[in-house]
């Protein structure tokens, strides 16, 4: 369990075969096993979703932050106008992933039904 947690948090083999107590050549042969690598898979996947309500919580404070900037009348113009960009293009590229993710779903349901025919 501990090569596997220093693994999915990044770590080296060398490190994970250290914090486990065991050879690198046999935590590489570990990581040639199914049931290691899925174990591995999971751990990252818990990783990653720390590490992304993290970030949603870091959006929030950043938008407070632009937020204040642009109303702050002692920030200057050139900065005001560079943050107000940055706030829309971010706010444009969030609107273009949602569409694409909307027409992959209905892609995704089109192509469900069109399966679900073929079956039949």
């Amino acid at each position: 369990m501990t090569a596997l947690r220093v693994l999915a948090s990044g770590g080296s083999t060398a490190e994970a075969a250290a914090a486990a107590g065991v050879n690198v050549r046999t935590l590489e042969r570990w990581l040639t096993q199914k049931e290691f690598k899925n174990a591995l898979r999971t751990m990252q996947a818990v990783v990653l979703d720390s590490i992304a309500s993290r970030l949603v919580g870091l959006a929030r404070t950043s938008v407070e932050t632009l937020h204040e900037l642009l109303k702050d009348t002692k920030t200057s113009h050139a900065l005001r106008a560079r943050v107000a960009i940055a706030a829309l293009d971010a706010a444009m590229k969030w609107h273009e992933a949602t569409a694409i993710e909307e027409r992959l779903t209905a892609m995704e349901e089109i192509l469900l039904r069109t399966n679900v025919r073929r079956v039949r």
